[in-house]
């Protein structure tokens, strides 16, 4: 009876889905982002967090340098850290509002 009780306990924890806990939300990192001002005001915000890094994704203003996207994904990973200690590399693509084919790439490592 205890293997037969055991052996059901097992495949049970073997078969229900688990998913990682980060401690942060997309949604928590999204609103984030929005409330501190360095996403432009309309602008959509999309991330996603992984183990080892969180992608953001949203668009730029098309007279936006290169410098310009670095320092608004270095102020990004900022912002992040002081509320998520767990985020330690971002990847950050800002898109072109007039074409959406076109994007420009950021990747911030903390330290």
């Amino acid at each position: 009876m205890r293997k037969a009780a055991l052996a059901a306990l097992i495949n049970l924890t073997l078969f229900v889905p688990t998913t990682a806990c980060f401690g942060q939300t997309a949604e928590q990192i999204n609103s984030l982002l929005n409330k501190s001002k360095f996403v432009d005001t309309g602008r959509t915000v999309n991330t996603v967090v992984g183990a080892d890094k969180t992608t953001i994704s949203t668009y730029c203003n098309p007279k936006s340098s290169d410098q310009d996207c670095k320092v608004t994904a270095l102020l990004m990973m900022k912002e992040i850290k002081q509320h998520y200690q767990s985020i330690h590399r971002i990847h950050v693509l800002f898109y072109d509002p007039r074409d959406p084919h076109k994007f420009r790439d950021v990747e911030i490592r903390e330290g």
